[in-house]
């Protein structure tokens, strides 16, 4: 039922994807420095119209719940989340903007490539003991005694990864593990602090975030990868967990800047964010803020403009924030 040998490598499989990807997406990119210009000035005019929020700290503790959901293909309305007592969101009617995407993970993969860099140094074996895991199979929570790992970061952070035991042969789980840690380590620091734990189970299933942790089903990894958007919804996920759910960190979802540019009438980067403003419309864009401030030359001109037109008081939001964007960007 489970693997008897090493499958093949994600990151070398994603390789050979990225081969083909077709020379269209670099139309466009050889004006950057004209669009950079351009939307410096976009941003330089909304410290005009709106003015700097200082993001306040929430105590609220998190509850243990089903994780929050990567959007399909065609995304549902009707997925397991948590929510805690906020402002209520703009309504859809306020936002007469139509949505240019659908699913940000979809529009964006060349957002981190298996070439890019990793802050991931190593994984070390630390046995298998009893731990909680939520599981999608079981639409709940399970207590199984998984293979555990401990990944570590070079800007110092450090993850539990933790293999369902159903992976009965340690040398296949450890590799599942390394090429987790190896890919979560491309995420930037920002989206890494808030996950103290990784779940992966066998079978395809949405991946998941929140919980301080990250889900993962190996054959939906395999699916992502194909699909090139497997490093891209790493980011959605981590996005829920570090940056949107209540817990020690900044629930930037509840601030009164977040909560301004939602009320702003610019609309929704996504049809999925509109649908679930409260949950999703960070996830949804972060993505596209971070290939505008640091994937612009992966991007057309005409992507960029959308994105910076779509969400400009969200982008300022994000600007403002001076998130720690290591190793997508220069260590602090």
């Amino acid at each position: 039922m489970f693997p008897k040998t090493p499958t093949t490598s994600i990151r070398g499989m994603k390789r050979l994807v990225v081969l083909f990807i077709p020379l269209l997406l670099l139309i466009g990119c050889n004006g950057s420095s004209d669009l950079e210009e351009r939307l410096e000035a976009k941003t330089a005019a909304l410290k005009e119209a709106t003015e700097a929020s200082t993001p306040t700290t929430t105590n609220s503790t998190p509850t243990a719940v089903a994780q929050t959901t990567t959007p399909a293909s065609t995304p549902s309305s009707s997925q397991a989340v948590t929510t805690t007592a906020t402002p209520a969101p703009p309504s859809i009617s306020e936002n007469k903007q139509a949505p240019p995407y659908h699913g940000t993970i979809f529009n964006f993969p060349n957002a981190v490539n298996s070439d890019d860099p990793t802050a991931f140094v190593e994984i070390i074996y630390s046995g298998k003991e009893s731990r909680q895991m939520f599981d999608r199979r079981q639409n709940d929570w399970i207590q199984d005694t998984p293979h555990l790992f401990i990944a570590q970061y070079s800007d110092g952070l450090s993850i539990e990864v933790q293999v369902n035991s159903e992976f009965t042969e340690p040398d296949i789980a450890h590799e599942i593990a390394s090429e987790y840690a190896w890919l979560i380590g491309q995420l930037p620091s920002v989206l890494r602090k808030g996950i103290e734990t990784v779940w992966i189970h066998d079978g395809k299933y949405p991946f998941g975030g929140g919980n301080k942790n990250l889900l993962i089903y190996i054959e939906q990894g395999k699916q992502y990868m194909l699909d090139k958007i497997l490093e891209e919804t790493l980011i959605h996920e981590a996005s829920h967990t570090s940056l949107n759910w209540p817990g020690s960190l900044l629930d930037h979802g509840k601030t009164a800047g977040w909560l301004a540019a939602q009320q702003s009438g610019e609309g929704f980067i996504s049809v999925y964010a509109k649908e679930h403003p409260e949950r999703e419309d960070i996830a949804e864009s972060f993505l596209p803020w971070l290939v505008l401030r640091y994937r612009l030359d992966r991007i057309s001109q005409s992507e960029a403009e959308t994105i910076s037109d779509s969400i400009p008081h969200r982008i300022k939001y994000f600007d403002q924030q001076e998130f720690e964007m290591y190793p997508v960007g220069p260590a602090k």
